[in-house]
């Protein structure tokens, strides 16, 4: 789940370089701005901190989809498009656990989903270049 989910986040972000023209090169390849950000880095890119908040936000999604709705998400669904879905959804990219079928013993769980899913606030990924370093933050 948490595999996914940060793929999700590398993928939905777009390169914003605050340099003048908007690109900026790094290790002999050339980025604009509104490239997509898997263009540039991927899950294994991302500092211990991001990789570690990540997998707390998927156990605490779990955690609260038990608590609050009575089922172990993971159980009922793959857990690749839980990671995916609760990404999208908590970020509002118009996308989501609102667009599926998320369905339990015949009960539509897609509404209840999306909304646990908002409960996490949003997060988003800063990557900039600082003397020939990649640097990468989440911010959110």
């Amino acid at each position: 789940m948490t595999r996914s989910y940060l793929e999700t986040l590398i993928w939905s972000e777009t390169i914003w370089p605050e340099v003048e023209g908007g690109t900026f090169e790094w290790e002999g390849c050339s980025y604009r701005e509104g490239d997509s950000l898997d263009n540039l880095i991927e899950a294994e890119d991302l500092p211990k901190s991001i990789v570690e908040q990540a997998k707390e936000d998927c156990a605490g999604f779990v955690s609260y989809v038990e608590e609050t709705l009575g089922f172990d998400v993971e159980l009922h669904f793959d857990s690749k498009s839980v990671g995916h879905n609760f990404l999208l959804s908590r970020n509002g990219h118009g996308a989501g656990f609102f667009d599926g079928l998320w369905e339990v013993e015949g009960v539509n769980y897609n509404r209840k989903l999306q909304e646990a899913a908002e409960t996490f606030g949003t997060i988003g990924l800063q990557v900039w270049v600082e003397n020939d370093e990649l640097k990468i933050e989440s911010h959110g």
